[in-house]
């Protein structure tokens, strides 16, 4: 029986083709590679900060857009109207006990009028309206004032919610 061969006499014996162990004309060495992988890394981060940036950048404009939507929405059901300012305090309440008062001493000024508050500071406006036009409200309230009572003329801007007097 021959002997065993020993692993270096079998590594030894093997043949390697000369095409083989020559450098292929399109390899690259470890420098090259590193800087491929780094080129790519960046390249990565790059398209992720993009990917980021118009997220937000879409977040940012669809947050505009529902806050826009919003304040039209607001001014939509709140328009701005011309009203009577005949008095101020914080109670709603007390501010509805007040047009009902007014309204039972004077009910033909107040025939057909609504009474309605809204904020002003820390305190709210009672107001009677809203009145078509400027001259609409400024007749009434000269007929208010003839009848006793006071009060100036109050344009409530878009959006500013009006609340009916409970």
């Amino acid at each position: 029986a021959a002997p065993l061969a020993s692993l270096a006499e079998i590594a030894g014996s093997i043949e390697i083709p000369p095409e083989e162990l020559t450098r292929p004309d399109d390899a690259i060495g470890a420098d090259v590679l590193m800087r491929l992988q780094e080129e790519k890394r960046r390249a990565e981060a790059a398209e992720t900060a993009k990917r980021e940036k118009e997220a937000a950048a879409a977040k940012a404009k669809a947050e505009a857009d529902a806050k826009a939507k919003e304040e039209a929405a607001q001014k939509k059901a709140n328009p701005a109207r011309l009203w009577v300012q005949i008095a101020t305090g914080a109670n709603e309440k007390a501010l509805a006990f007040d047009f009902n008062r007014f309204a039972k001493k004077s009910p033909d000024i107040f025939k057909g009028k609504a009474g309605a508050t809204a904020e002003w500071g820390r305190t709210r406006r009672l107001l009677v309206g809203p009145f078509a036009d400027r001259k609409a409200a400024q007749d009434w309230l000269a007929s208010y004032k003839k009848a006793g009572g006071d009060g100036f003329l109050f344009n409530s801007e878009a959006g500013q919610t009006v609340d009916p007097v409970k």
